[in-house]
């Protein structure tokens, strides 16, 4: 039996698939925000001096920035989706990683997925990015 889905909650089906690409793009992220803050204790915070090394650690730090925003996305449309319940880290996993969702209830689980992928939307379009 098929939930009834708010009128507002539907969006085109390339438009799901390619905020499903964005969110399985998660993992990545969070491993290449970890390797910039790495890379940056480990040069104990400076940048050696030059010019050219100087616009090196400028655009890391750029891109740390832009990838933690897109992390921050993923992580309050999760939030706000399963509001506040225990099942947060079940559905970030499953939408960013596709490990199946085993302590819910499957038509729940459904409601929290597709209110993730309506929250996500507008979160893309509120900050211009796809």
């Amino acid at each position: 039996m098929r939930v009834n889905i708010p009128k507002d909650w539907r969006c085109n089906p390339h438009r799901w698939k390619m905020m499903g690409n964005y969110a399985k793009c998660y993992p990545s992220w969070k491993r290449e925000v970890n390797d910039i803050k790495l890379q940056y204790r480990a040069a104990g915070g400076n940048s050696g001096g030059s010019a050219s090394a100087l616009s090196e650690v400028e655009q890391k730090v750029e891109r740390m920035e832009r990838l933690s925003l897109n992390i921050e996305i993923v992580e309050r449309c999760c939030r706000d989706a399963t509001e506040d319940t225990p099942y947060y880290l079940e559905l970030l996993n499953n939408v960013t990683i596709g490990t199946p969702a085993l302590s819910i209830a499957r038509r729940q689980f459904g409601k929290y997925r597709r209110k993730f992928f309506y929250q996500l939307n507008i979160e893309l379009e509120k900050n211009n990015i796809v």
